[in-house]
């Protein structure tokens, strides 16, 4: 009894180990399916996760492109946003699905890049006076604005082309006018040519005609005029020859008939020197001018009062001689003509024609010169007057005519007497030509009764005719110097 209560035991035991071994059994598989199970799970949710983070960026992505392209819903303002949506889509998962999401961010960041640029392009087109954040910066913005421009554009290439063809028309009229005067024109131009061409016919006729009669009364008047032809030549020579003598003579008959009734006064730029000192119980003078200033003994000067400026019509109150030079700057001089009412004073002007200070006055003579009256020449004796005086004669003639030295523009004056009583042609040729050379140089003319009242010389003298063969009296009457 015992035996089998210990074998029931022992097959209770048995029992139990067996279902303890089957409970082991169980629960290790069971705990391996946990696991088994927990690691499907896990690799469900990371799929999961990496599902749902591709789907956020693959949206954000087709949301940005639908943003770019201006889908009605879809801003442009929100671009950016799905852009870093779609950029930011990689943070919940990692390895190589993290590297497929960074893939589709940049996919979407190389799409907004040329977004950018396009839309660049889209900024610079915007009209004047548009306000850029007004601009649609989608493609179909773009695409409208693109289309609205073109639109301007054919429009505006529309309004010029009718402008063309209305300038076109209107020009075409105009040509048209000016053609159709240009034809009316060019048939009146035709009819006129013609009418020229008819009037140049009837006018070559009468010139022929006016020029055969013309011809018939040069012929007569050559006949009736050869019987004359060799006086002619003769006679115009000798009446060129009198009338140039001639009209040479009367000019310079008027020329001294004025200087005579115009009294012929002293006339000077400004006085040689001035009076330093009066010797009155001597009757000497001494002046400012000595052996550096050409002063010479005998020398004849003219004293005119310290305030005369107008020596045509001061006359002057004393004439001096030179008697002895002092020293480079001083002389002295003897009183030869003096009014006691007016005596010299110290600083009373000195002057002569004759003189220039530091220099020879450089004269020419022309004409006949009687200085005594007796109807002789007394060319030499004046020629000496002059060189006593200080001055110099660089030209002059004799009776014959001819001339000896020139006038330049050094000549100072030029003295033309009266043309002598015979040898006259020869002489006043002379006259003339010596006339001729002082005009052209620009030498003073002047005539004896001046230079000699400048050298100090007075008296009265007869006013001879120019030229005796004219045959009739000048009509100058004498005058004496005191105009009496």
């Amino acid at each position: 009894m015992a035996a089998r209560e210990n074998q029931g035991y022992v097959i209770g035991i048995i029992v139990l180990a067996v279902l303890a071994v089957m409970l082991l059994v169980t629960t290790v598989f069971s705990t391996m399916k946990a696991y088994e199970n927990f690691d499907r799970m896990n690799v469900a949710v990371e799929d999961a996760t990496f599902q749902k983070a591709r789907a956020t960026a693959l949206d954000a992505k087709a949301n940005m492109l639908a943003a770019c392209i201006g889908v009605e819903g879809k801003a442009a303002s929100e671009i950016t946003t799905y852009r870093d949506l779609a950029s930011n889509a990689k943070r919940d998962v990692s390895g190589n699905q993290s590297s497929d999401i960074q893939k589709i961010a940049d996919s979407a960041q190389a799409i907004y890049e040329v977004y950018t640029k396009d839309m660049a392009f889209n900024s610079a087109i915007t009209d004047e006076g548009e306000d850029v954040a007004d601009v649609d910066m989608t493609y179909r913005g773009t695409v409208d604005k693109m289309a609205s421009a073109l639109r301007s554009s054919n429009d505006n290439a529309s309004d010029k082309s009718r402008e063309a063809d209305r300038i076109r028309d209107e020009a075409e009229q105009k040509i048209a006018t000016v053609t159709n005067t240009l034809n009316e024109r060019t048939k009146a131009l035709a009819q006129t040519e013609q009418d020229l061409t008819d009037e140049k016919a009837r006018n070559k006729a009468e010139e022929q005609a006016l020029f055969n009669q013309a011809k018939s009364i040069q012929d007569a008047m050559d006949t009736q005029g050869a019987e004359f032809e060799d006086q002619k030549d003769g006679l115009e020579k000798e009446i060129a020859d009198t009338k140039e003598n001639l009209e040479f003579v009367v000019k310079q008959n008027e020329s001294l008939k004025t200087k005579v009734n115009e009294y012929e006064r002293e006339v000077f730029d400004m006085a040689d020197g001035q009076i330093v000192q009066v010797s009155e119980s001597s009757g000497n003078v001494f002046i400012d001018m000595g052996r550096l200033d050409g002063i010479r003994a005998n020398l004849t000067f003219a004293v005119y009062d310290r305030t005369a400026n107008d020596f045509e019509k001061d006359r002057h109150k004393a004439m001096i001689e030179v008697t002895e030079v002092l020293g480079p700057h001083l002389s002295k001089a003897r009183v030869t003509t003096e009014d006691p009412l007016n005596p010299i004073l110290s600083k009373d002007q000195v002057l002569s024609a004759t003189f220039d200070r530091g220099d020879a006055v450089t004269i020419a003579l022309g004409g006949f010169f009687d200085l005594d009256g007796d109807g002789l020449s007394d060319l030499e004796k004046l020629k000496r007057m002059i060189v006593r005086n200080g001055g110099r004669v660089v030209a002059s003639h004799d009776e014959n005519g001819n001339i000896t030295g020139e006038i330049d523009s050094t000549t100072r004056y030029f003295v033309l007497g009266p043309s002598p009583r015979t040898g006259v042609r020869e002489v006043v040729a002379a006259m003339k030509t010596m006339q001729e050379q002082a005009e052209g140089n620009s030498v003073d003319t002047i005539d004896i009764r001046k230079l000699r009242n400048w050298m100090g010389i007075h008296g009265n003298a007869t006013i001879e005719r120019m030229d005796n063969r004219i045959g009739e009296d000048t009509g100058f009457a004498p005058r004496s110097p005191s105009g009496q």
